[in-house]
């Protein structure tokens, strides 16, 4: 405080980057346990543990790179043509990329594009807004039953993802 003269206003940005730091270290070294200890599920553990959040969504761009690793038509070695392509998109948050204006017709759109080539997809929202939900169960998730679920923070999203029966 006396080297920022008492301005606690300069003092955020240092905040903010320890904060950030030391949760950046506290996941990696959970997504390097998991990936040693090699544990029953360990990736999907591991892959939990690398979330972070950083306030941007790009949720149109996510769909669409997935889209593409799921519909290669089997011109990927690891391609498995009689295993159904199951999509989860998993968001804290309401698209506000690639523009903010039409963040969401463009995730919508991204959406409805993989479900023409046969992709399922399957929702989960990490503590959004009733807005945002409305949204995501409308617009994103396939509009069979049980293809969104609502985690109330990250610590439900374990629980949630093994209940998926694409996570078997």
């Amino acid at each position: 405080i006396i080297l920022f003269g008492g301005n606690t206003h300069a003092l955020i940005p240092l905040y903010a980057v320890g904060v950030f730091l030391a949760f950046t270290l506290s996941q990696s070294g959970m997504v390097v346990r998991h990936l040693r200890l090699k544990g029953p599920r360990y990736r999907l553990h591991a892959a939990i543990n690398a979330l972070t959040s950083g306030g941007f969504t790009n949720l149109a761009a996510g769909i669409w790179n997935a889209t593409g690793e799921l519909d290669n038509d089997g011109g990927d070695p690891h391609d498995r043509p009689a295993v159904a392509d199951v999509m989860v998109v998993i968001t804290d948050g309401a698209p506000n990329r690639p523009i903010p204006a039409t963040a969401t017709t463009t995730a919508a759109a991204a959406a409805d594009d993989a479900r023409a080539v046969g992709i399922e997809i399957f929702v989960v929202g990490v503590g959004v807004s009733s807005s945002t939900e409305t949204f995501l169960i409308n617009d994103i998730a396939d509009p069979a039953p049980n293809h969104y679920f609502l985690a109330s923070d990250f610590a439900d999203l374990q629980a949630i993802l093994e209940g998926l029966p694409v996570c078997d």
